[in-house]
């Protein structure tokens, strides 16, 4: 299941790195990202399965 959680941009920590998966390695771009608007309350609990209201 996929959900959309809106446009993200690049924040920080960019760097290739590779992994070995299943005797291949792989190469990948790794980076963190932020959201350019907040989860609504709701959304961020399902994903996060806390329930508990505030």
């Amino acid at each position: 299941m996929y959900y959309y959680a809106g446009h993200v941009g690049s924040y920080s920590n960019l760097h290739e790195t590779t992994r070995d998966k299943k005797g291949e390695t792989v190469r990948l771009v790794e980076m963190d990202l932020r959201l350019t608007r907040p989860l609504s309350a709701e959304l961020y609990q399902h994903l996060t399965g806390d329930d508990e209201e505030e």
